[in-house]
C-alpha cells in the first residue's frame, strides 16, 4: 500500500468509525432507511465537492463507481441528507482523520498558529451574516489553528460576520486544547491578544506567542513613558496582577501598584467575576526586535529566555505566515470561496469539508516533499525548491474521485513531484495588495 493509498484508508476509517446516531440531528430517524446517498457518502461528496455546480460534483462521485443515472440522487436529495448531519459531524472527521497521524515539532514545541479569514456568500436573508458598508455582503469568519510544521488545520472557530470577535474566538480554541502532555505553542498577530486569552493559554497548559501593537506593547509594559526608557532590542520578564476594581488599598501587592492592570466591567475575562474582589497573577515576557527599517516589532510570550532565545522566537514568528498561505489554497485552489448553498449552516459545513479536504492532501505531498528533499540533496542548485503546492492539491483532490482500481495503479506522488517546483529565493517581501471579493455568483460555474 502507497502513501496515497493509506492515507485515504486513513479518511475513511475515521468517516466508517462515525454512526448517524451520533452524527445526526435526529438520531433514529435519520439515515435508517435505504437510500442513493447514505451517511458515509453524504460526507464524501461534500468532501470531494468542486467549485462546479451540485450535479457536477454528483455525477463525477457517481461516475467513478460506473452507476447508471437512475442510482444517483437528485441535487435536492443530496442537499436534504446533508441537512440531517449535526453541526458537530464534520468537525469530528477532522478530529479523527488528524489523530491518525504523528505531527511534527519544532524545538519540541508543537506550533499551532491561529489567524482569521472572512468568506462570503449569497445568502437567504441572515441578519447576523449581513456587513453594511459600500460593499454590503452577507459573509461569515473563519478563525483557524493550523499546524505550521504537519501543515495541516487543527480546530477552527466559525462565526456570522456582524459578530465576529477574534478575542473569543481564540479562547474557545485555547479551551478545547487537550491538556495532554504535548507541548504546543499557539502563535497568533495582532488581533488577537488579551488578558483573557493570555489567562486562557496558561490554564489550559498552552505557551503563547503573540505579536503585540504599539499600544498594546504599552499598556503591558506600563505606559509609553517606561516603554521609552526600555528602548530597543530589550527582553523583560513581568508578574502581571490583574483586578477588576481600582481600590488600591485593598491590593495585596502594596510594593508592586506599578504591575497592576485594571479590567473593566464590560470586558470578557473568564476567571474575575466583576461584581467580586480578587486579583490572578500571570507571568509575561515582552520582548521588542528592531527592524531594519528603523521600527520595532513587539512580541509577548510566556515562555523564558532558557525555553526559547529571542533569535529563536523571530524565527518562530516567521512561520506563522504559514497559516496566511494556507487560506489562499484553501479558498481558491480547493475553492472554499465557492459556496454550493445559501444557508449559513450549509456555509458552515461546506468550509469544514474543504479544511478535511487540505489535510488529505497536504498529506500526500508531505510524503512528496520529503522525497523530493531527499533527491535534490544530491544535486548542486541555485537556490532550494519547494513543492507547486497548489497543482499537489488539485492531483490530490482528483485522486479521490478515482476508482480503487485506478488507484492502486496510479502513482499519486510521482504527478505531484512531475509539477512544477517553485524556487525559495530569500530576502524577497512584497507590499501586500487587499482586495475586497464578493460572493461568488451561482451562475455560469
Amino acid at each position: 500500500m502507497n502513501v496515497a493509498e493509506y492515507t485515504h484508508a486513513r479518511l475513511v476509517e475515521a468517516i466508517d468509525t462515525m454512526t448517524p446516531t451520533e452524527f445526526s440531528k435526529a438520531p433514529g430517524r435519520y439515515f435508517t432507511r435505504n437510500r442513493k446517498v447514505d451517511f458515509k457518502k453524504v460526507v464524501l461528496l461534500s468532501i470531494t465537492a468542486s467549485k462546479g455546480t451540485i450535479f457536477e460534483d454528483i455525477r463525477k462521485f457517481y461516475t467513478v463507481t460506473e452507476c447508471q443515472p437512475n442510482m444517483a440522487p437528485s441535487p435536492s436529495a443530496l442537499t436534504q441528507q446533508l441537512g440531517k448531519l449535526s453541526s458537530q459531524a464534520f468537525p469530528e472527521v477532522l478530529r479523527r482523520f488528524n489523530n491518525q497521524f504523528e505531527h511534527k515539532t519544532f524545538h519540541g514545541f508543537q506550533l499551532l498558529a491561529c489567524d482569521g479569514t472572512g468568506l462570503a456568500f449569497n445568502s437567504e436573508w441572515d441578519y447576523d451574516c449581513y456587513v453594511r458598508g459600500s460593499h454590503a455582503f452577507f459573509g461569515v469568519h473563519l478563525v483557524a489553528l493550523y499546524d505550521l510544521m504537519s501543515r495541516k488545520y487543527v480546530d477552527a472557530e466559525i462565526q456570522p460576520a456582524r459578530l465576529k470577535n477574534e478575542f473569543s474566538a481564540i479562547c474557545q480554541l485555547c479551551k478545547r486544547q487537550k491538556n495532554d502532555g504535548i507541548k504546543r505553542l499557539l502563535i497568533a498577530d495582532r488581533g488577537f491578544p488579551s488578558y483573557n486569552f493570555y489567562a486562557n493559554a496558561v490554564h489550559a497548559g498552552t505557551s503563547y506567542l503573540v505579536r503585540l501593537s504599539e499600544a498594546t506593547a504599552k499598556s503591558v509594559v506600563g505606559g509609553s513613558q517606561r516603554l521609552d526608557e526600555l528602548g530597543g532590542d530589550f527582553d523583560i520578564s513581568l508578574i502581571l496582577h490583574l483586578v477588576r476594581h481600582k481600590r488600591k488599598r485593598q491590593y495585596l501587592h502594596q510594593n508592586d501598584l506599578s504591575n497592576y492592570r485594571y479590567i473593566a466591567p464590560d470586558t470578557q475575562f473568564d476567571f474575575l467575576d466583576p461584581s467580586k474582589e480578587g486579583e490572578i497573577d500571570i507571568a509575561i515576557r515582552i520582548v521588542c526586535v528592531k527592524l531594519p527599517d528603523g521600527s520595532c516589532e513587539y512580541l509577548a510570550t510566556n515562555l523564558d529566555k532558557s525555553t526559547l532565545p529571542t533569535n529563536i522566537l523571530k524565527d518562530i514568528y516567521v512561520l506563522r505566515w504559514g497559516i496566511e498561505t494556507s487560506f489562499r489554497f484553501l479558498k481558491l485552489t480547493l475553492g472554499a470561496e465557492f459556496f454550493h448553498a445559501r444557508k449559513r449552516e450549509r456555509i458552515v459545513q461546506e468550509i469544514w469539508s474543504r479544511m478535511i479536504l487540505y489535510n488529505f492532501c497536504m498529506e500526500i505531498a508531505n510524503h512528496a516533499e520529503a522525497e523530493r528533499k531527499a533527491k535534490t540533496q544530491q544535486t548542486n542548485c541555485k537556490y532550494v525548491y519547494t513543492l507547486n503546492i497548489s497543482e499537489s492539491l488539485k492531483a490530490c483532490r482528483d485522486y479521490l474521485l478515482l476508482s480503487k482500481c485506478v488507484q492502486r495503479q496510479t502513482d499519486l506522488v510521482g504527478w505531484i513531484l512531475k509539477a512544477a517546483y517553485c524556487p525559495i529565493r530569500k530576502g524577497r517581501n512584497f507590499k501586500r495588495k487587499p482586495v475586497s471579493r464578493g460572493a461568488r455568483s451561482f451562475n455560469y460555474r
